[in-house]
């Protein structure tokens, strides 16, 4: 390619051209959008590394300025994917489909706008991209679907009580899972199921395993103990870290050091031997969910508007994200090779961010009910807080949902692998932790943990406490 073909297509001219093609139709919301993206060559051979897909909702809101009512417009990402087999070279003239589907899902209000927007990345030029605007039906209905702010309504309460265990944590080398519920931490054999022993630890909060295999625990007053893993006898305790629960605790990698926050937002690196503190992160803010790099050289905390990464050596705050596709982030997990941080967006799904520099990458929307409902239950619904745990090797992973099914995803596209439903046996899953990268362990809501293994499908163990 000389100089100014170069030049060309540096500025897109002579180079492939992006195209939208809707299946005909108005789509309910809850219903899928469908199509094909066709990708045109040019006059220059050129390289696509990948095609996205995005849902976009539009809307406006009428506000007062200076006494006159303007209309501002707003936008966000419901939803993206990148669509498989989308790195191809690109020859002159060609001509290149690929089909896609997207749940028209989220929150929306009749008069708001949806569309589809694609881009393909080409090195070396202006990406091209194309948009194509949907018809929404909104009478329909989808089949058995339902928007989000609805609730899934059952005819009986589906367990007598909220018991736990609320979470499931397994040792360095996978062999022992413990059980947290209520003050009670119980220890089970992972290659049978076989109950170990117990032991009980006033105001327990939340719980973890130090790198050596010792227990940490956090309580309601803000107090982290290192504790013997048989007995449950106290090594080592921290000074109250804020006037708030102790929320997460996450060892930074094999090192001699443990992260931990608080519900009011406190953040800090600790030291193992003694429980001090070394570094701390965050004051008096907001902490929704901890994450921990494989490394342990930096900490991830999601806000009810961002995520936010530190640098554990000196407290240095590398990076924070707040255009995220939806609000209220919860939980986080970490890739196993450091590449991408998830955030479960409480009610809405699922966000990729790159953790070296919190850009957003892939995103999968909850379709679905938002809650669970049933008569004489305490409160307007049951929401089950999603839990993002990626496979041992990174290919793969698994979240449960608002209403406490449970998703396999890709661990790399957000594309849906396996979705399993509570009629195939998983109930009111709570917390969940991969064995291997073809086996889960889970804890559910109704006294039960259960290992399944997904290929082929079987249950392992299957037991009630």
């Amino acid at each position: 390619m000389g100089l100014f073909d170069k030049l060309k297509a540096g500025v897109g001219i002579g180079g492939a051209k992006l195209e939208i093609a809707l299946e005909p139709g108005a789509i309910p919301l809850g219903g899928l959008a469908r199509g094909r993206v066709i990708l045109r060559g040019g006059k220059l051979e050129q390289q696509c590394n990948g095609i996205e897909v995005v849902l976009v909702r539009r809307w406006s809101v009428t506000e007062l300025v200076e006494g006159r009512e303007e209309q501002t417009g707003h936008k966000e990402i419901v939803s993206s994917s990148q669509l498989p087999d989308s790195v191809f070279a690109i020859a002159p003239g060609s001509e290149h489909e690929r089909i896609f589907e997207i749940p028209l899902s989220g929150q929306a209000e009749t008069g708001d706008r949806f569309e589809i927007g694609a881009s393909a990345d080409i090195p070396g030029a202006i990406d091209p991209r194309a948009s194509a605007e949907l018809e929404i039906d909104w009478d329909g209905a989808a089949g058995a679907a339902v928007s989000d702010s609805e609730y899934e309504e059952l005819d009986e309460a589906p367990y007598e009580d909220d018991s736990g265990p609320d979470q499931v944590v397994l040792d360095s080398d996978r062999s022992t899972c413990m059980l947290v519920r209520s003050d009670l931490l119980e220890f089970f054999d992972t290659a049978s199921g076989d109950y170990l022993h117990d032991w009980e630890v006033e105001d327990l909060i939340s719980a973890g395993f130090a790198p050596e295999g010792q227990v940490l625990t956090g309580d309601r007053d803000g107090v982290i103990t290192l504790r013997d893993r048989q007995s449950g006898e106290a090594l080592a305790q921290s000074e109250p870290l804020s006037d708030d629960f102790v929320r997460s605790i996450r060892p930074l990698g094999r090192s001699s050091r443990v992260a931990a926050s608080t519900d009011d937002g406190f953040v800090a690196v600790f030291g193992l031997a003694d429980m001090q503190r070394v570094t701390t992160l965050q004051e008096g803010d907001e902490a929704r969910g901890l994450a921990v790099s494989p490394d342990g050289q930096r900490v991830f905390v999601s806000k009810m508007y961002s995520v936010l990464c530190y640098d554990t050596k000196d407290g240095d705050l590398l990076w924070e994200q707040s255009d995220l596709p939806a609000a209220n982030g919860a939980q986080l997990d970490v890739s196993p090779d450091g590449r991408w941080v998830v955030a479960a967006l409480s009610g809405w799904g699922l966000c990729w961010l790159g953790a070296g520099d919190g850009r957003v990458g892939p995103t999968h929307a909850f379709s679905g009910p938002g809650g669970v409902h049933w008569p004489d239950m305490l409160g307007d619904c049951t929401v089950w807080e999603a839990r993002p745990r990626f496979s041992p090797d990174g290919k793969r992973l698994a979240v449960n949902t608002p209403v406490g099914n449970l998703l396999v995803l890709d661990g790399g596209s957000a594309e849906v692998v396996w979705e399993f439903e509570r009629g195939d046996g998983l109930a009111w899953i709570n917390d969940i932790a991969w064995l291997d990268d073809n086996r889960l362990l889970l804890g559910h809501t109704d006294r039960r943990f259960t290992i399944w293994t997904l290929e082929p499908l079987s249950w392992e163990v299957d037991t009630d406490l």
